[in-house]
């Protein structure tokens, strides 16, 4: 992500050895993959990227339009089958399932406050459920599930920092 006012898309961007990282490609299957790692070596996007994979034994070298730097809004879990959010009890556990995929991405997440209407977790937000609350680095943020708009068969299940003035920020 560029944030910077002086950065522009077309220009590289640079990577720092020790960066986290998600590296998001396909497999010889074409189907699509997603790994967690750290920058290897210091490097721009323009070169091949030193990757050191989680679990796996040495390093890699990936192009960098398939590198992202890690940050936990980019942490999406997709999981087939639209039961997952109709179903109230395995809408229940979508959360711990969301932050297993972040503990997997090498982040922690100390503690989800679940979000319940009676007795059923998940508030409806339009096209959402709201799952869980946390708090990550001082600020609110909640894990919401929603029908992928991609594939109406897959659930997409990742975090939004939230204003509690403004409502979410993405």
């Amino acid at each position: 992500m560029l944030s910077s006012p002086h950065c522009r898309a077309d220009m590289p961007r640079s990577f720092r050895s020790g960066q986290r990282v998600r590296v998001s490609t396909v497999d010889t299957d074409g189907l699509p993959m997603v790994r967690y790692g750290t920058v290897g070596a210091d490097a721009v996007s323009e070169d091949p990227i030193v990757v050191i994979y989680d679990n796996l034994a040495g390093s890699d070298l990936v192009d960098g339009s398939e590198i992202e730097l890690l940050d936990l809004d980019l942490i999406e879990l997709r999981l087939t089958g639209t039961d997952l959010l109709n179903d109230p009890l395995l809408r229940a556990g979508l959360a711990e399932l969301w932050r297993a995929e972040v503990a997997r991405a090498g982040l922690v997440i100390a503690t989800l406050f679940p979000m319940e209407k009676g007795d059923a977790v998940g508030v409806v937000d339009g096209e959402h459920f709201l799952l869980a609350e946390f708090t990550y680095n001082g600020e609110t943020w909640v894990v919401r599930g929603a029908l992928a708009s991609d594939d109406p068969t897959m659930v997409v299940i990742r975090a939004d920092r939230m204003n509690r003035w403004n409502g979410f920020i993405h």
